[in-house]
């Protein structure tokens, strides 16, 4: 009952705790002569987070190889992200990126470098940036937005996807090309 609970509770506080205290070095001594050289604050190699709403249900998995952030500096800087959201319908939207730049005050995370989007197994969209703000589940384009599906190739000026209602909409000039499968 809810022994069992606090003491999941506890052990998983400990096991968190116990993976900060490995990961983060803290420094006693300050170097004399710094400089205009940023000091690392955190880094972090392979993190997962999961985001879950009020009743308990997943929103969010996402995964970074790489995690840094500077002392002076309230951006969180990654590579290698991945990022699953899922949406009202049980289905799930999947960002991937090579870079990242996050703030979780101003909660939104910059995916930059190229980034690929695929909605279940049936849409694939390329573009160069995306933002996604935490707050609302909304992730916005910022340049051209390239969607394949098996039949057709559309292009667009941008593109702006509720995670959470499962839609998307492609904005400005949008232009699509169809594929025939027919052999001549």
């Amino acid at each position: 009952g809810s022994v069992t609970v606090k003491l999941s509770a506890l052990a998983g506080l400990a096991s968190v705790a116990f993976v900060l205290i490995l990961i983060l070095r803290v420094d006693t001594e300050k170097p004399s002569d710094a400089g205009d050289v940023q000091l690392v604050t955190t880094e972090i190699t392979a993190l997962k987070i999961r985001r879950y709403n009020e009743i308990g249900a997943l929103l969010e998995e996402s995964q970074t190889d790489h995690l840094i952030q500077y002392d002076r500096d309230k951006k969180t800087f990654l590579t290698g992200v991945n990022v699953i959201q899922s949406s009202v319908d049980d289905d799930t939207w999947t960002l991937t990126a090579p870079d990242g730049i996050g703030s979780e005050t101003d909660g939104y995370l910059e995916l930059s470098g190229g980034v690929n989007i695929v909605n279940g197994k049936s849409v694939a969209i390329a573009t160069d940036t995306m933002l996604i703000t935490s707050d609302d589940r909304i992730a916005k384009s910022k340049g051209e937005v390239v969607l394949t599906t098996q039949n057709s190739e559309t292009k667009a000026d941008g593109l702006t996807i509720d995670l959470g209602m499962n839609t998307a909409i492609l904005t400005g000039n949008v232009n699509t090309e169809y594929r025939s499968d027919r052999a001549p």
